[in-house]
């Protein structure tokens, strides 16, 4: 059985999963496939009427140009963003119900940007990409975890481990668009939520630091991060408690 590992944590991840997954393991993906267009459509009626807008990703350390990787969630680590689904009732209904389901969001690379090699916060869960508008096939616009470098296909899903260094490249004049889901690892299905709280725990801790002139004034960020991360940790498991008993 797999080892659960946190990016946390520090250290390589080196299990023995396999860098890409076959979809046709999950007998939900094909219902989703073939009901794609519904999605694409939807996002192009949003964006067309400016209903929506993406946001930047936080860390544009990551990206060759800032401010040119972009996202729309719907779910993160468990918590439906009800605005934002609201906004995409068709897409949300489409994913909603898929088996362990953590997080949905849709992703923007805009034209002649890099995402640089990076991992996941675990190896709990098998991230998605279906192609939604894809400009290019490899070499000019792909993706490589480790060393295997894959096309999108729009209306595919390609099934990967995060925890794998990974990048992104989009070498062409056009966007390219693709929808995000992340699904629990059936092996660490049961540990859902402990999962949830600890990355959720580590992103908002690394957030806290890096707004909080003072902590960095008097502590280091290795032991101002995990003071954090002990306290937001046992508000995090606080809430998910009384959620649970709210049921």
């Amino acid at each position: 059985m797999a080892t659960l590992w946190f990016s946390r944590d520090g250290g390589e991840f080196d299990g023995s999963e396999p860098c890409y997954s076959e979809p046709s393991d999950f007998p939900w993906v094909d219902r989703l496939e073939s009901q794609w267009t519904i999605i694409r459509d939807e996002l192009a009626a949003l964006l067309a009427h400016e209903i929506i807008h993406l946001i930047p990703y936080p860390n544009d350390e990551l990206t060759s140009s800032p401010l040119r990787w972009k996202t729309f969630a719907l779910m993160f680590w468990l918590h439906e963003l009800k605005h934002n689904c609201a906004q995409c009732p068709k897409t949300w209904a489409l994913l909603k119900d898929i088996p362990g389901i953590s997080s949905a969001s849709f992703s923007l690379l805009e034209p002649h940007t890099a995402i640089n090699p990076h991992r996941g916060d675990t190896n709990a869960t098998i991230r998605c990409h279906m192609g939604i508008a894809i400009p290019a096939q490899a070499p000019d616009c792909a993706f490589q975890v480790s060393d295997e470098v894959r096309s999108w296909q729009e209306g595919k899903l390609m099934m990967f481990c995060d925890a794998y260094a990974h990048a992104a490249w989009n070498n062409t004049d056009c966007q390219r668009y693709i929808l995000i889901i992340d699904i629990f690892r059936p092996e660490f299905l049961a540990k859902k939520r402990f999962v949830a709280r600890r990355v959720l725990a580590s992103i908002l801790s690394d957030m806290c630091y890096q707004r909080l002139a003072w902590l960095q004034r008097f502590f280091t960020f290795k032991l101002a991060e995990a003071m954090l991360f002990r306290m937001l940790h046992i508000r995090l498991l606080t809430r998910f408690l009384l959620d649970k008993l709210s049921r």
